[in-house]
């Protein structure tokens, strides 16, 4: 709470920052915000920080999107979250909401940004889940979101041949658990 009343009112964190408790944890699995820029040529991108600014607004098309300010101990960027991945990840983008985010970089104007295709929010008690499945989420192919009581949601990239998600299918067909599951 004082990190966030000294936010308002100078507009900066004075005695530390919230991001501080989980950078150790999540440091590798995202990348430093500052060190962004060299990564423009990566097809994908993962960060983790701070929601600090979140403006929503209306497309052409009458959907919601998003463009937040994510921050971390090193720096910030933009985040653009366009409405399908808005559908997915909408609590993310409250401000003060520590994330993880995964999506294409970009620098237009001379700022780094990124364009999201997942995010993912971090308490915790589910950074040891977000960390544990790391290996998945390192290589980009399936991001394991936390478990929920709703279900599992399993995001893989479009990029990834058919006949892997199939075998992905076969699998989960086979072992039915406790959770129904979403790709």
């Amino acid at each position: 709470e004082l990190l966030m009343w000294e936010k308002e009112l100078l507009g900066l964190y004075v005695s530390g920052h919230p991001y501080k408790v989980y950078a150790a944890r999540l440091s590798g699995i995202a990348w430093p915000i500052r060190d962004l820029r060299q990564k423009l040529k990566d097809k994908v991108v993962r960060i983790a920080g701070v929601v600090t600014q979140a403006k929503k607004i209306r497309t052409k098309n009458n959907e919601n999107m998003v463009f937040a300010m994510v921050e971390d101990m090193t720096g910030k960027c933009e985040a653009i979250v366009f409405p399908r991945a808005l559908t997915d990840t909408a609590p993310c983008w409250e401000v003060d909401q520590v994330v993880v985010v995964t999506g294409r970089p970009q620098d237009k104007d001379g700022q780094p940004k990124v364009l999201v295709e997942t995010a993912y929010q971090v308490t915790p008690d589910n950074i040891e889940d977000i960390v544990q499945g790391s290996a998945a989420f390192q290589a980009g192919e399936v991001a394991p979101e936390p478990v929920s009581q709703q279900g599992v949601s399993v995001h893989v990239r479009a990029t990834l041949p058919e006949s892997v998600i199939l075998r992905l299918r076969t699998v989960f067909d086979a072992h039915k658990g406790t959770y129904p599951v979403y790709f």
